[in-house]
């Protein structure tokens, strides 16, 4: 792999961040894959699970929370069942950055989901001339923290206050709304990572009616004239989404969001170059003359190969499938099934795992829907 260099003043440090008991096997995996590729930028994990400690890659260091701090204040108005208790923690993470900030209160943060991997161009640099708060956008609604970027302790305590301000307003944020929200009110403080670009036309998605205003905003981030960073959209196209969410459907290229216009950008439109070191460039399909970096990729379906020693040539497999095929595929995992079974006999919810199969919960719909028929005609 290629290692980055970079200097030690000013340090960025990246923090990953897992709550709660679940099993994260690809999350060792990308933090063994952070250190060999960036040696010199120190990784942090924040548990709150001893049980992990052992998974824990060397080199790492560890940040331990009491299991306590996931309280009652992240269980309103989110499901604790889902994925043991995805909502409560995906939320509960933003809270705990402040803790790393003060143990390494000189330093800049730069918190990084599980699944998202960073390529080697990853531009450290860059972000420290950033001064303010920044993540990336999604589309109108939400926001994400796929990077979340702190620049000092200072901001690290004002988007605590932010975070507390907005739960008050409406204790039913998650992740991404609490995002959003933060940024609408204080665009002084904030600023977005860029999802767009103006080089590459091709990428803007004619379905989305917020495209513009999200080119606009990337547009003017220097950042966009070299690279993007992938907020969930090229990753979940490229790489396929997370087959759980499913019941251990694997959808590839999958269209959807980009018809109904949920998300600005279309990745079906772009072509992918994966170079020797592993970076990620692409261009317009119809002019390949202007690429850009893609910096970083959300890689929804978890794949753990992605994240292994094998990253490189399984991107190139992905890359080579998109140029030549870029047509929809969907393919049955039913190894996801079986974990998601797992997931519900330890949340001692079996019940709810089948009722959530596709086929039931359309019949349970269609059920729902002719009795709700039925009673508004004997009110008639």
């Amino acid at each position: 792999m290629s290692r980055i260099m970079r200097p030690e003043s000013n340090i960025i440090r990246a923090v990953f961040v897992h709550l709660g008991e679940s099993p994260c096997k690809h999350l060792w995996l990308n933090i063994e894959r952070h250190l060999e590729i960036f040696p010199h930028v120190p990784v942090h994990l924040v548990i709150n699970s001893r049980k992990h400690l052992r998974k824990i890659p060397k080199g790492c260091g560890v940040i331990f929370l009491d299991k306590s701090f996931i309280d009652e204040s992240f269980a309103r108005d989110r499901d604790l069942v889902f994925r043991r208790g995805f909502w409560s923690h995906t939320l509960s993470r933003l809270f705990v950055l402040k803790y790393v900030h003060e143990k390494y209160p000189d330093s800049a943060l730069l918190h990084i989901e599980s699944d998202v991997l960073l390529l080697p161009d990853f531009p450290w640099e860059k972000l420290q001339k950033i001064n303010r708060l920044a993540w990336q956008q999604y589309n109108e609604d939400r926001d994400v923290a796929s990077l979340l970027y702190i620049p000092n302790e200072d901001s690290s305590k004002i988007f605590d206050a932010l975070l507390e301000q907005e739960l008050l307003l409406f204790p039913g944020h998650t992740d991404m709304s609490i995002l959003k929200a933060i940024h609408r009110k204080k665009t002084e403080l904030t600023t977005y990572l860029p999802i767009v670009s103006k080089k590459i036309p091709d990428l803007l998605n004619k379905n989305s009616v917020v495209t513009a205003s999200i080119l606009e905003e990337d547009a003017t981030n220097s950042l966009a004239e070299d690279g993007i960073f992938d907020s969930a959209a090229i990753g979940m196209w490229l790489l396929g989404h997370d087959p759980r969410n499913t019941y251990g459907r694997f959808l590839l290229h999958e269209m959807s969001p980009i018809h109904s216009g949920d998300t600005p950008i279309s990745p079906d439109s772009v072509y992918y170059q994966i170079l020797q070191d592993g970076r990620l460039k692409i261009s317009d399909r119809t002019n390949r003359s202007h690429a850009i970096s893609v910096w970083s990729l959300h890689v929804h379906s978890k794949e753990r190969e992605l994240f292994s020693t094998k990253w490189i040539s399984k991107l190139q497999e992905y890359a080579t499938l998109a140029n030549m095929n870029p047509e929809p595929l969907h393919k049955w995992r039913l190894a996801s099934v079986y974990a998601m079974f797992i997931d519900s006999v330890w949340t001692r919810t079996p019940h709810k795992f089948f009722l959530g199969f596709p086929s039931v919960h359309r019949f349970r719909r269609l059920v729902v829907d002719l009795r709700g028929k039925w009673l508004n005609g004997r009110g008639q």
